[in-house]
């Protein structure tokens, strides 16, 4: 028999859109629980991140935002399933937690097209070495994971179906600049020999977190659908972050689930008071 546990908001996830919406909870007083695993994030794999009064690396910036919690708000585990009704119940493999609202902040992540490849997410964690390397996409994270790669790679070869235009020019000329880096563009993956390389990275953007979610409430992409606001049709689920279309950007994240948590908060009220 799994344990049964309630609360009156369940986020899921725990990434910047996550942890700022628990931080949010906890300065209402409101009995809270995270689901979710810091170390997943995206922005956990990332160099460096700038905000206007704070800099450093993605972990470091996750510390700062778990500071701000406490430990036995978040159980790091896996979400299997969500089922609405008078509570919404969120399955995971061992308990089951009843919620009067909850708010899916899973976030995104890397599209693989390539069985052989490794999401750009590990770029960071290697050091190629003298080796070749192909880079699938040359979008801002392809070009510049490029240039990075090129500091202790031998060879990057970066490949895109798209053209010139419809990239960052920017990052683009400094990617040609590289003699080490050869990009090819106008190219489709399918006609390109892959045995030639040792490492093959994909940047191909993300793709939603919703695996766990009933279609009925996810479009066509796996993007939650919100119907008023920031909820979904289920009443009581609401969703931010980039598990939704419209937050490119870490400050539009955070931005989202500030909102977000405002919506929460009246809902909660409104139940309380009706």
């Amino acid at each position: 028999m799994k344990k049964i546990e309630v609360y009156d908001l369940i986020i899921i996830g725990a990434g910047p859109a996550g942890l700022t919406a628990a931080r949010l909870a906890a300065c209402r007083k409101i009995n809270y629980l995270i689901l979710g695993h810091p170390q997943k994030s995206q922005i956990y794999f990332a160099r460096k991140v700038d905000q206007i009064s704070w800099s450093g690396s993605g972990p470091a910036y996750l510390n700062k935002l778990l500071k701000k919690i406490k430990s036995k708000n978040l159980k790091r585990v896996s979400v299997q399933k969500i089922i609405s009704g008078r509570y919404i119940k969120i399955f995971s493999k061992k308990k089951i937690f009843l919620t009067k609202t909850a708010l899916i902040a899973s976030g995104a992540k890397p599209r693989h097209l390539h069985q052989n490849s490794r999401d750009y997410t590990n770029i960071f964690l290697t050091k190629p070495g003298g080796k070749t390397v192909l880079i699938i996409g040359a979008g801002r994270n392809g070009l510049t994971n490029s240039l990075y790669l090129a500091k202790t790679a031998n060879k990057i070869v970066t490949i895109d179906k798209r053209g010139p235009k419809d990239l960052d020019q920017k990052l683009l000329s400094q990617v040609l600049q590289n003699k080490k880096i050869e990009v090819l563009l106008n190219t489709e993956l399918e006609k390109y020999p892959l045995t030639n390389f040792d490492i093959i990275y994909e940047a191909m953007g993300t793709k939603p977190s919703s695996e766990f979610l009933s279609p009925q409430i996810l479009d066509r992409e796996g993007y939650l659908k919100l119907t008023q606001g920031h909820m979904t049709k289920i009443k009581g689920l609401y969703a931010c972050g980039d598990c939704r279309k419209g937050c490119g950007s870490l400050p539009l994240v955070i931005n989202d689930a500030e909102k977000a948590m405002a919506e929460i908060c009246i809902y909660l009220h409104d139940i309380v008071y009706s």
